[in-house]
């Protein structure tokens, strides 16, 4: 296959795979020789830095050879499918965490930030500078040339919740499914249970401004939250 074929096929895709590849070429899936020949095609593209190779069989066309910049956000949602940005990650791209505040240690040596084991709790969530997606594939790290990939299951009756929103930084058509603010606290509360204590949030300096106590509250009671949720509600009630 020639790489201008390959160019004017995918023009519409942001990122693909070898089966995109195999069906451009008008190809049998099930021929090993046929596969054989677009994983020789990727590898001699890949090479030359025509094709950036994000994971196991998950590509891109490089911008200098007209492809999309890819965003790490964008990138996650791909890797952790059926799946979308959560957590922390999410809290902070909707502008109600402020990154710096996930870097407290267990060392709880800043005033004003509540006992120990909410500088401890904090410590044990992913770090700012990973990218934390949830969905109903495996839990997981994956690590890409955008960062490190934090994928956290859940309960396929949970994913929802979120909405597209333009990824950052990406060329038109990019999009990123990201939790709207009540459902990534959800998200928390499901993945770590325990710990969610007014000085967690006193630590964390949430803006609960930005998050719907309506919404939260009837998304709770819809799937019939467990005990330990609405804990961590009524805690986040008695810190604002």
């Amino acid at each position: 296959m020639f790489f201008e074929d390959l160019r004017r096929h995918i023009s519409s895709r942001r990122l693909f795979d070898l089966d995109t590849l195999v069906r451009i070429g008008a190809l049998d899936a099930d021929t090993q020789r046929d596969r054989a020949a677009r994983v020789r095609d990727l590898y001699r593209w890949r090479q030359g830095g025509k094709v950036i190779g994000w994971r196991r069989n998950l590509y891109s066309i490089a911008p200098r050879y007209g492809g999309p910049e890819i965003d790490p956000l964008e990138l996650a949602c791909a890797v952790h499918h059926p799946g979308y940005v959560s957590l922390g990650t999410a809290l902070m791209h909707r502008g109600v965490l402020d990154p710096s505040r996930l870097e407290t240690s267990g060392r709880d040596t800043t005033p004003g930030f509540g006992p120990r084991r909410a500088a401890m709790h904090i410590a044990s969530l992913d770090p700012p500078e990973v990218v934390s997606v949830v969905g109903t594939g495996h839990s997981g790290t994956t690590a890409t040339p955008l960062g490190e990939i934090r994928r956290h299951r859940i309960r396929p009756e949970l994913l929802w919740g979120y909405t597209e929103v333009a990824a950052g930084g990406a060329a038109a058509g990019g999009a990123v499914r990201v939790a709207l603010p009540h459902k990534a606290l959800i998200d928390l509360w499901y993945l770590w249970p325990r710990g969610w204590t007014p000085y967690t949030y006193e630590a964390l300096q949430l803006k609960v401004d930005r998050i719907d106590f309506d919404a939260l509250d009837r998304a709770l009671s819809t799937f019939a939250a467990p005990q330990s949720m609405r804990r961590s509600l009524h805690a986040l009630l008695l810190f604002t």
